[in-house]
């Protein structure tokens, strides 16, 4: 999975031919584009991991944002694109949804260059889930409840990643 940011890098080439490519490369099956975010912060990155994270061959997690927010219709067409994929396995994935937590005055980002809270953006190695929290415990429990559901078993380290989160 990728953002349709790497269209924008890479404007010499046609979305079908980046495709073929990445999946050529690197010994795909398949290979699916989502819509960048273009209104909840983060800066000109874009990437998938905030707002999404495959936790295994038939998981996925997605963030959930207000629908008053620019980039909510965005988020939930891409669930329903990740709803309609299969897996390697010829099963449909399993979307979780997962709140984004808002920035510390309590409001979300409205605009790329604003700050950018995900759980999404979650590091797994073996049997350890390294997630960002932001002193926000409501959201924090609930995020780490979200990750222990999915992943039983896995011990579940807990970040402050207040500081990463300023542009």
């Amino acid at each position: 999975f990728a953002s349709t940011r790497v269209h924008e890098q890479n404007p010499e080439y046609s979305p079908a031919f980046i495709r073929n490519m990445l999946i050529d490369k690197f010994n795909l099956m398949d290979f699916t584009f989502l819509q960048s975010l273009n209104n909840s912060g983060g800066g000109i990155w874009k990437h998938v991991d905030m707002f999404m994270k495959v936790l295994d061959y038939e998981t996925i997690i997605v963030s959930s944002y207000p629908n008053h927010l620019p980039d909510y219709p965005v988020i939930e067409q891409n669930v329903q694109i990740l709803e309609s994929l299969s897996n390697h396995f010829n099963k449909p994935y399993t979307i979780i949804r997962i709140p984004a937590p808002p920035k510390a005055d309590g409001t979300w980002a409205t605009t790329q260059n604003d700050e950018m809270r995900t759980y999404t953006n979650s590091l797994i190695i073996n049997n350890t889930v390294i997630m960002p929290t932001y002193g926000l415990t409501e959201y924090d429990e609930q995020a780490r409840a979200i990750y222990s559901e999915a992943l039983p078993g896995y011990k579940i380290i807990s970040v402050d990643a207040r500081a990463l989160t300023i542009l």
